[in-house]
């Protein structure tokens, strides 16, 4: 998978989890995550966890669907 697909995954869909993208992708979180980490670099994209209470007294979120990251155009 390259960098590309996932920046355009991004910029169509806008918003997606953690969770959401290893499943697209098929690709180890910490993997994905460093892709992350260069569109985040680069301004184009935020990242956003919940608040520290969602899980916390349910916990039926997996962490990976909790982090999420949202593309902005700049």
């Amino acid at each position: 998978m390259s960098l590309l697909k996932l920046k355009d995954y991004l910029k169509n869909k806008r918003v997606a989890s953690l969770f959401d993208l290893t499943t697209k992708f098929n690709l180890d979180p910490d993997i994905i995550r460093q892709m992350l980490k260069l569109l985040m670099n680069k301004g184009n994209l935020l990242e956003q966890k919940k608040t520290f209470k969602c899980g916390s007294q349910c916990a039926k979120c997996h962490p990976h669907q909790t982090e999420l990251y949202i593309w902005v155009d700049i």
